[in-house]
């Protein structure tokens, strides 16, 4: 079986008017997800949330690759 670079995506979706960022990966045939507060409300932030998903996104993936997760 040959090695894959994890590739970590994501979303943001509002939760009790705060914007949430939903990460989603595969990690040994499975998918694993994660999510994580922004602490910014929804009125006016949303290319905010929408930046801090991106960046959720590249440490994660870094994060996972260094731990040596395989995605298959």
């Amino acid at each position: 079986m040959a090695d894959h670079q994890i590739k970590v995506t994501g979303h943001i979706e509002e939760k009790r008017g705060i914007w949430q960022l939903s990460l989603s990966w595969y990690e040994n045939g499975s998918r694993k997800r994660k999510s994580i507060s922004t602490k910014l409300p929804v009125k006016n932030n949303k290319k905010k949330a929408e930046e801090m998903l991106r960046s959720a996104c590249s440490e994660w993936t870094a994060r996972l690759s260094a731990m040596g997760v395989l995605s298959s």
